[in-house]
């Protein structure tokens, strides 16, 4: 039994002191591992500073699309607000077409009322030159027939006053007619 014992107490020994070995040759073999970890650690956190950076330039870059963003928008919203006018004054230059349409041809009639109506009035105006013409004539004629007038009754109060004249030489009575017409005709005082 005693020998049993110390085979199996030599045994584990053996086991110990070989994985004793074994954990002694691992940790030889492991340092360049561990030193390939600090290595890869240390690129692992050069990569972590660098992609910390890009996630600042990320977000710097971020913030300045979503400016650009609401700088869009607003310049989109005054589009649209130039849009909505340019529609409007569509509407008022099509609605000030129509009324210098309807000026036009309210022009137009007033053109051809306008010709008329100088028709109309060179005619009145030819009429009323004719018209004053023909009085024009008319008072030459009347201003003849007035003087013819004169004329006749200063020859009927010429010959009253030779009747008158030769009746006095014959010796005779004038009448009162004669005399008034004698005193009208003569302008001597020689028998008013």
């Amino acid at each position: 039994m005693h020998g049993k014992w110390t085979i199996m107490l030599l045994g584990c020994s053996v086991i110990l002191n070989a994985v004793l070995v074994l954990y002694c040759a691992n940790l030889q073999f492991m340092r360049p591992l561990e030193y390939d970890r600090e290595q890869e650690l240390g690129m692992l956190e050069k990569q972590d500073t660098q992609l910390r950076a890009q996630a600042v330039r990320l977000e710097r870059t971020t913030r300045n699309l979503e400016e650009q963003k609401r700088q869009l928008q607003k310049h989109y919203k005054e589009t649209e607000d130039v849009g909505k006018k340019l529609d409007s004054y569509k509407g008022k230059l099509a609605a000030d077409a129509v009324e210098v349409k309807n000026a036009e041809n309210a022009a137009e009639i007033l053109m051809q009322r306008l010709a008329k109506a100088q028709g109309t009035t060179i005619s009145a105006k030819d009429q009323l030159k004719r018209e004053k013409a023909r009085l024009e004539k008319v008072k030459e004629e009347l201003a003849k027939t007035r003087q013819q007038e004169a004329d006749i009754k200063k020859n009927e109060e010429t010959d009253a006053l030779v009747r008158a004249l030769q009746r006095s030489d014959t010796g005779g009575q004038l009448s009162s007619s004669e005399r008034a017409g004698l005193c009208h005709a003569c302008t001597c005082t020689k028998y008013c």
